[in-house]
């Protein structure tokens, strides 16, 4: 495929390297455990998880969906637990709440929700699940932080977030689990210390002036195009060890998440247009999934009839900073151990059908009200193509 010169990026704002101790009152009500990352951050919450249930420690099991990020499995086997995939509800994000209830074994300690894209799993009839069996609800909120306020918008027990690149709130690393529930909190483990020799600030400083200069479209697609960088590319990496995170990137998250408060809802935007444009041959997956767009999502999803159109508009849309997101469910991405899973994976149709059929628009501030109409209106030609 021929990548253009000039490309949108698919995800991410602007770091911004005002310093500040960390105000902790935005987090309210929930108490704040920093870790260096959002994976590490999941894996402790695991951990605090299995101490719950001791009994089934070496043999614990935790529920996840079968489409997602690689990150997932590796807090979960960091934490020596085992990940049990289920398969989706058809054209939606939400996992299959059937496929839930026959996964659920004497083994099972949590049930991991994943707010995908910032879109919002069903947190109470997960909640009532949990209730019922003595689980723990973990929400990875990875990928969706709130402008309404943090009371309303997290539900799990403990809730998980990341500040790494391309996340809502972007400082290039750094992750932290929330918890009402101070007996839970102190199951946490204690993450080894950081490093914040003059070295590590500086090298912290120049990866995000370099990552401040990389989003500009001329170099990113520069970037793009270099052979073997795979930019944008899911890896697998597993975990080895929970740090804190470093003082000098905490001490940047005032600075991003204001600026994340005040930044204009782009995906607000796209779904009035798209509501408008009454389109067919395409899911609003945001729609389907029932998001209330009180709060933005972190890139647009759209689902496609096959993934010969969805290919198809990538490749048109690849400068406008369109994306595939994961091309694969979890149990296929390349170097994740398939003999993990407990259970099997060939029943997670719905799972493979997103990874074929999905596309994403971004959301990010340099995305103009010009640019949405373009990108809709390449969508809206491809379909009618392939109607044709």
């Amino acid at each position: 495929m021929k990548i253009p010169l000039k490309i949108l990026r698919p995800v991410g704002n602007p770091i911004h390297l005002q310093k500040a101790q960390v105000d902790f009152t935005q987090f309210h009500p929930f108490q704040v455990d920093f870790y260096h990352s959002g994976t590490a951050a999941l894996a402790a919450a695991i951990i605090a998880c299995k101490k719950l249930k001791s009994e089934v420690d070496s043999n614990a099991e935790v529920i996840l969906p079968a489409y997602g990020c690689p990150d997932l499995i590796s807090a979960i086997l960091y934490a020596g637990a085992r990940p049990v995939l289920v398969d989706l509800d058809p054209n939606t994000t939400w996992m299959s709440l059937n496929a839930i209830s026959h996964a659920i074994t004497e083994r099972t300690v949590a049930i991991v929700a994943v707010r995908f894209l910032g879109i919002s799993e069903r947190m109470q009839q997960l909640r009532d699940i949990c209730s019922i069996h003595k689980l723990t609800l973990i929400e990875d909120s990875a990928q969706g932080f709130p402008v309404t306020g943090p009371a309303t918008y997290w539900h799990g027990d403990f809730n998980i977030l990341s500040f790494g690149r391309g996340k809502p709130v972007n400082l290039l690393s750094g992750g932290a689990v929330l918890c009402t529930n101070p007996e839970l909190q102190t199951l946490l483990p204690k993450p080894l210390p950081s490093e914040n020799s003059l070295k590590a600030r500086s090298r912290y400083l120049i990866k995000a002036a370099i990552y401040n200069t990389v989003i500009n479209p001329w170099i990113y697609g520069l970037v793009t195009n270099l052979p073997g960088l795979n930019i944008g590319e899911t890896i697998y990496k597993p975990l080895s060890e929970l740090k804190g995170m470093p003082d000098f990137v905490a001490e940047r998250l005032n600075a991003n998440i204001r600026s994340y408060l005040a930044a204009r809802d782009i995906s607000s935007l796209i779904y009035n247009k798209l509501r408008d444009s009454k389109m067919t041959g395409i899911i609003d997956l945001a729609s389907a999934s029932n998001h209330d767009f009180s709060n933005p999502l972190l890139r647009y999803p759209l689902l496609v009839k096959n993934k010969y159109l969805r290919d198809k508009l990538y490749r048109s849309l690849l400068s406008q900073g369109a994306s595939i997101m994961y091309k694969q469910p979890v149990y296929k991405i390349s170097g994740i151990p398939t003999n993990i899973f407990h259970n099997s994976t060939k029943d997670c149709q719905n799972a493979q059908a997103l990874a074929d059929q999905l596309i994403t628009l971004p959301t990010h501030q340099d995305v103009s009200v010009r640019g949405i109409s373009h990108m809709l209106a390449r969508v809206a030609a491809e379909i009618d193509h392939a109607k044709e």
